[in-house]
């Protein structure tokens, strides 16, 4: 299935992988982009495996402190890189 990233979330992935640069190195900045290219590659073959959050709205943790939100259509919209410390937005 074609996926397909929201300007949000190209965003937010370049955010994050600056953060794990500058505070822990180029190491873990290769290992969150490596567990989320896995992530995207498993979600591409089997889309319902995130938890369904409503409609075709689905969420896959990542790590520990990063959950991935995707709608599944005729193709997968990565919608979101949501830090799991925020607060939820109502």
């Amino acid at each position: 299935m074609i996926i397909i990233w929201s300007p949000l979330s190209v965003i937010q992935f370049k955010e994050i992988e600056n953060y794990l640069k500058i505070n822990f190195g180029s190491n873990s900045a290769s290992e969150f982009s490596f567990k989320l290219l896995k992530a995207i590659h498993l979600i591409a073959q089997n889309p319902y495996l995130g938890k369904k959050i409503y409609d075709e709205v689905r969420a896959l943790v990542i790590v520990k402190q990063i959950t991935m939100h995707y709608r599944i259509s005729t193709h997968i919209k990565i919608l979101t890189l949501w830090d799991n410390r925020q607060m939820p937005i109502d």
